[in-house]
């Protein structure tokens, strides 16, 4: 379902609208690589920015990581 589907079934009561920001909240993850998912709208949601899990990462990977989630956040 893309976000017009979305809204549009949620004006005619098709879906709730705690589903609907459910179903929303998917557009915002977004995959870098095959090394990380960041949640870009969870600071919207949620009151606190993305939490990077970087045990295990490789420091160029992790720069990548910070870099992308930044940008994202306008920091």
């Amino acid at each position: 379902m893309n976000v017009e589907q979305i809204f549009q079934s949620l004006q005619k009561g098709k879906i709730s609208p705690s589903k609907a920001k459910k179903l929303l909240s998917l557009y915002s993850i977004e995959k870098i690589g095959n090394i990380a998912q960041i949640d870009t709208g969870r600071k919207n949601r949620k009151g606190i920015p993305e939490i990077i899990f970087a045990e295990r990462k490789q420091l160029l990977d992790l720069k990548k990581i910070i870099k992308k989630t930044l940008s994202k956040n306008n920091e």
